[in-house]
C-alpha cells in the first residue's frame, strides 16, 4: 500500500493532490493528515481505494521517509507549514515526495526538486528548473531555461515563457502570461489574466494588460 503524509491543516488543495495520487499509483493509498492547529475535519472526498486518518503533530512520530506532501497551496502558507514541521518534526526538503500527474509532459532535461506537485495538462520545457515545494496547477506551461524558486505556486492556465525567473514564494495567477526573459521577484503576486512584459520586483502585487504594480506587500 502506498502511504502519503500530508502536513498542515488541510484544505481544498488536498482533493487535488489525492486525485493525482490515486491516478499515479493506481492502487490502495493510505493518507495521513498531520495538523499543526485544531480545526474541523477536512479530509477531502475519499474515492475508492483511499484510507485516511488525521493526527495532531504531537501525536505523530515522523518517520524519515520520502512520504510527505504539504497540504496547502498558497506560497506563504506552504512556507509556514514547512518551517513548522521542520522545527517540530525535523522534516526537511529531502523527505518530501514529488507528486506528478501522469497526464503532464515534462522534458527529461528539466530539473525538479523535492515536494513538487504537478497537475494534469502541465508542460515543462527542456532545461527548466523547479525548486522545492513548487505547485503547478492544471494546464500550465513553463518555457525552456526558466527557473522557478521554492514555495512558488502557478495557478491554472498560467504561461511562463523561456528564460524567465520566478522568485521564491511568488504567485502567478490563473491565465497570466510572463513573456520571455522576464523576472518576477520573491513573494510577488501576479493577478489572474495579466500580461507581464517587464521585470516585477519582490514583495508587490501586479496585474493588468500589461501588468503594473498596484501595491507593496507588507509582511
Amino acid at each position: 500500500m502506498e502511504k502519503i503524509t500530508f502536513l498542515g491543516k488541510g484544505n481544498n488543495a488536498l482533493s487535488m493532490f489525492v486525485e493525482i495520487a490515486l491516478v499515479r499509483y493506481n492502487r490502495e493509498i493510505e493518507i495521513i493528515v498531520v495538523k499543526n492547529q485544531v480545526v474541523e475535519s477536512d479530509i477531502p472526498y475519499l474515492p475508492e481505494g483511499i484510507i485516511a486518518c488525521e493526527r495532531m503533530f504531537g501525536e505523530y512520530d515522523f518517520p524519515k521517509l520520502k512520504q510527505y506532501v504539504i497540504g496547502v497551496n498558497l506560497p506563504a502558507a506552504k512556507r509556514k507549514v514547512y518551517e513548522f514541521f521542520l522545527t517540530n518534526g525535523s522534516v526537511n526538503f529531502e523527505f518530501y515526495r514529488k507528486l506528478i500527474s501522469p497526464d503532464s509532459s515534462i522534458a527529461s532535461s528539466a530539473k525538479l526538486e523535492d515536494g513538487i506537485v504537478i497537475n494534469p495538462g502541465v508542460v515543462i520545457a527542456p532545461f527548466s528548473a523547479l525548486g522545492n515545494l513548487v505547485t503547478i496547477n492544471r494546464n500550465v506551461s513553463v518555457g525552456h531555461h526558466t527557473a522557478i524558486d521554492d514555495f512558488t505556486t502557478l495557478h491554472p492556465g498560467a504561461n511562463i515563457a523561456g528564460h524567465c525567473k520566478i522568485g521564491k514564494g511568488a504567485t502567478i495567477g490563473m491565465g497570466a502570461t510572463v513573456i520571455d526573459g522576464v523576472s518576477v521577484g520573491d513573494n510577488s503576486v501576479i493577478g489572474a489574466g495579466s500580461l507581464v512584459t517587464k521585470d516585477i520586483p519582490a514583495n508587490v502585487v501586479a496585474y493588468g494588460f500589461p501588468a503594473k504594480i498596484i501595491r507593496t506587500i507588507i509582511a
